[in-house]
Order: structure tokens, then sequence, then C-alpha cells
């Protein structure tokens, strides 16, 4: 991101990976008074931990179905847990072609009603490869910060993340399940061992309220502010 404070120009990066990658390859030159603006999450706008009453736990799985982001993980997965339900958020199609039963595709949402659809989940997903890439064919999985892992932190519900670099520069390992990206045995006993216990819930709390605290959208505007200089506030003046 590029801001204006004054009359010089603010760089700032989303994580301390895209940091260290841009100045290593001088992206921006020679300067190294590169900023720091972390991910954030949103806060959903409907009753905190909203659950439908439903007999067969619900996995939610939200992203697209481009290389690496773990969408055909996912469809795999649900061939293995016919004892879950599987939405599947984000994409108009199927990352394999194929659908299990028990996979429920929502297509595209707008970002209000993916949050409210991640709190109704017992669970949420995000089984990221090690290779993640863009339309452009661009690996991305050394810099970027999945803002969807503070979305899912931000619902409340537990979660089952693969263990790669961008996900732990945001997870701890006792707020979440982090996973290796490609053993699917291993998800399957992960899921189906953890899914609905009170560890699980207690990892996902531990997860919200840290997020909570610091990287909202709002608290993150308010570290924008303060590292442009800008006062904030109630008593704040243009």
């Amino acid at each position: 991101g590029v801001s204006l404070s004054r009359h010089r120009v603010k760089i700032v990066v989303l994580s301390e990976s895209a940091r260290v990658e841009a100045r290593r390859r001088r992206v921006f030159g020679r300067r190294q008074d590169i900023g720091l603006l972390p991910s954030a999450g949103a806060v959903p706008s409907g009753t905190a931990g909203l659950r439908i009453a439903r007999n067969r736990p619900l996995l939610g799985y939200f992203g697209s179905n481009s290389p690496g982001r773990g969408q055909d993980m996912v469809e795999v997965l649900a061939t293995r847990l016919p004892g879950f339900d599987i939405l599947v958020a984000g994409s108009e199609h199927p990352a394999q072609g194929g659908e299990a039963p028990n996979l429920r595709c929502a297509g595209r949402l707008s970002h209000e009603a993916a949050l409210q659809r991640m709190s109704e989940c017992d669970a949420l997903l995000a089984p990221y490869g090690d290779r993640v890439t863009v339309g452009s064919g661009i690996d991305t999985s050394r810099t970027a910060s999945p803002m969807k892992i503070l979305d899912y932190a931000l619902a409340g519900r537990p979660i089952f993340a693969s263990d790669v670099p961008m996900v732990r520069a945001l997870i701890r390992p006792d707020e979440a399940f982090l996973l290796p990206s490609d053993d699917l045995e291993t998800w399957w006993r992960a899921i189906t061992k953890w899914s609905g216990s009170e560890e699980a819930e207690c990892r996902a709390i531990r997860f919200r309220d840290r997020v909570l605290r610091s990287r909202t959208y709002q608290s993150r505007a308010m570290a924008a502010l303060d590292a442009l200089g800008v006062a904030s506030g109630p008593h704040s003046t243009k």
C-alpha cells in the first residue's frame, strides 16, 4: 500500500515477511523505511456465536478455487467425512469438477454474508498448500497475510488450518489446529477427533480474543493514523 503523509510517500506492507522480501529484492529501490500495517479481520454484524440447529456438524471453507487455496483438498475431505456437511463459499465451481453428496456450494457471497455464514459453522477450514498463486500465476505463499484467517478468528469458530509460514504468522499453536498441508489422513483424524470438542472451542475463544484486542479493522485504522502522524479519537482535529 502507499499512503500520503504531508509531502512524503509512506510505503506500508501487510506482513513482516513481505517487508523482508521487499528490502531483499529492493522492490522500492534502496528505501529501507518500509512500514508494517498487519492484516485485519471484520467483526460479524449479526448475533455473536449464532448456531443453527442441525443433525450433522457443518464445516466451512471460504475462498476461491485458485491453486494452493485448498478448495480441492476440501472436496476430497468431504468424501472422507460423510458424517459432516461441508459448506464451500467463494467459488462458483468445484475445484476438481465433482461434488460429494455432503458438499454444499454457496457460490460467491458478499463479505458481510460470508462473515455471517462463518459464524454459523461448527468449524472452519483453511487447507492452504505450500505454494499459493494469484491469477497471474505468481506464488504469494512467502509474503501473503491472509485476512480470511482473521475473519475466521472473529467468527469465533474452531479453525483447522495448514501449518505453513503465512498461517503461522497469524495463528499461535494453541489457538487452532495446525496440520500438514499435504497429509489428508492427518486432517481427517484431527477433524473427527477434535470437531465439537471443548478443546476446540477453547482454542477458538483464545484466538478470537487476541484478534479482537489488536487485529480488527478499527484497530488497524488507528495504527494507520498513528503511523501517518494523524491525531485520532473524539478530540482529533484536521
